[in-house]
């Protein structure tokens, strides 16, 4: 869906109001699209090298959280104070976090390079999980600031469309569907993310992944259903207009921390993630020259976009 935004009662229409730009000249989309490549560079290690849909559809909402744009009508003056708040932090990442994150995909694709032990497998397991909070905890703020300041019709929006989100996760993660459907849709969605790494897998590479996926936890409608709690809780803040540092912190402990995960799904989670790096593990024993040459070319090219953002900030 293309994002919205409105103008305040006080502005006058713009023919370029659709593209409201920061003080230095760069579109509000532009700084987004950088915030997201932070996101991504961090999340790469989640979402492709070890990607699993119950993995992604966990960490749907923290892209969620950096794509406001898209999930909120702002007013000019809103994406002004947005854009200009997200400049500010980019210019922190490059400085304290886009060098380890550049590290990361650097020692991702050695890896990846040398051939995979289990402690390498679980190393990308957990650095992605690590970058990845680390990324989104520090744009909370900027957030919460942008969300405490919704009018009613604005909330409202945004209560329509995390609504389309939770009933699009149910469709795509065969959610109504039957346990053996559910499974063959994680198996294809799981090569789908593998071959996005490593290139077309065999036919015994899919059998490999098809035999760890089936071990693993059915926990979509869990999932699902803990996500659609939690952003029901947090629409409820902004209903009663809590503060911004009490947003802040709810998106941190809960979208973030996840200190509120119910134990039944962290045990399943915690299930999960020993397979995931079992699974790399196993296939990437069976990578050809070609396979393997793709999936360090995945991450090296990564790593230098992150390194152009480094030089972007040092030049």
């Amino acid at each position: 869906m293309a994002p919205r935004f409105r103008q305040n009662s006080s502005e006058a229409p713009s023919p370029v109001a659709a593209a409201p730009r920061t003080a230095e000249g760069l579109p509000l989309k532009h700084h987004l699209c950088r915030m997201r490549l932070l996101a991504l560079a961090a999340l790469v290690l989640l979402t492709t090298a070890c990607s699993l849909p119950q993995l992604a559809y966990n960490n749907a909402d923290w892209l969620l959280l950096e794509r406001i744009d898209d999930f909120v009508e702002l007013t000019l003056e809103q994406r002004a104070k947005l854009s200009d708040a997200l400049e500010v932090r980019l210019e922190s990442h490059r400085t304290q976090e886009l060098p380890d994150i550049a590290e990361a995909l650097d020692r991702a694709a050695n890896l990846l390079r040398q051939g995979l032990d289990l402690e390498g497998a679980r190393w990308l397991v957990d650095a992605g999980q690590d970058l990845a909070r680390q990324t989104v905890r520090d744009v909370l703020p900027d957030l919460a600031r942008t969300l405490a300041g919704l009018d009613r019709e604005q909330r409202r929006y945004l209560r329509q469309r995390l609504a389309e989100s939770i009933s699009d996760m149910r469709h795509r993660y065969d959610v109504d569907r039957p346990l053996e459907t559910r499974v063959e849709g994680r198996i294809e969605r799981t090569v789908e993310y593998l071959e996005e790494l490593v290139g077309e897998l065999s036919d015994d590479q899919r059998a490999l992944v098809a035999q760890y996926v089936g071990r693993m936890p059915d926990s979509a409608g869990a999932w699902i259903a803990y996500l659609k709690a939690r952003h029901a809780k947090l629409l409820e803040r902004l209903e009663r207009g809590d503060p911004v540092q009490a947003i802040s912190a709810r998106l941190r402990d809960s979208f973030v921390d996840m200190l509120d995960i119910p134990p039944p799904l962290k045990a399943m989670r915690d299930q999960r993630i020993p397979l995931i790096a079992r699974m790399l593990l196993a296939v990437d024993a069976t990578l050809d020259s070609a396979q393997r040459a793709h999936a360090v070319e995945r991450f090296e090219s990564l790593r230098d976009d992150v390194l152009a953002l480094i030089a972007e900030a040092n030049g």
